[in-house]
């Protein structure tokens, strides 16, 4: 009985097991540990691609939509200094030809797009309180300006170049508060 008790010994059987379970445990412990660190790096690597290429999308989409910007108010000016300018040659041309009323009523049909377009910048100045100042200053000053609709038979061509340059100014002033607000846009979406 001494020799079956000496080869199996309780004693030394609990502790055997319990150094293997504790063994056992701490490896899966440690095993566990190094899959979670795995699994984090490998999150982490993804998330900062993803947001690598977030941030490279995001850059290249900001300079597009400004280089679109900024071609169409180019666009935008060349094709207002290429009317203005047709429309200055026009009336300037027509100095001495056809009577007083012809001019007027030459002025008036050229003019009447650049009502158009005026509109369009008043519209657009009227979301920045600078720019909406600046524009109804411009207003003011035009509609102080002398009339020509009471009297046309009165009119004289100085007179009518003269509201032609009155408008022309009302028209540059207008461009420039709507293109001041559309700058301020551009820089908006850049600082986002």
């Amino acid at each position: 009985e001494q020799e079956g008790y000496a080869a199996c010994n309780p004693m030394q059987i609990g502790f055997a097991r319990a150094f293997c379970d504790i063994h056992c445990v701490r490896d899966a412990v440690i095993r566990g540990d190094r899959s979670i660190i795995r699994n984090l790096e490998l999150a982490t690597k993804k998330t900062n691609n993803n947001m690598a290429a977030l941030m490279k999308w995001s850059v290249e989409a900001a300079r597009t939509e400004t280089g679109w910007l900024a071609d169409k108010m180019d666009y935008s000016h060349v094709i207002n200094v290429a009317y203005l300018q047709e429309i200055h040659n026009m009336l300037t041309g027509l100095t001495g030809q056809g009577t007083e009323e012809q001019l007027i009523e030459r002025a008036a049909s050229a003019t009447s797009k650049m009502f158009e377009e005026m509109q369009g910048y008043a519209e657009a100045a009227s979301f920045n309180d600078l720019s909406r100042v600046t524009a109804r200053d411009a207003l003011e000053t035009f509609l102080a300006t002398p009339d020509l609709a009471g009297a046309p038979s009165n009119a004289s061509n100085t007179s009518v170049l003269a509201l032609l340059g009155h408008l022309e100014r009302l028209h540059g002033t207008l461009r420039r508060a709507a293109r001041k607000q559309k700058e301020q846009l551009v820089e908006r979406q850049l600082q986002r």
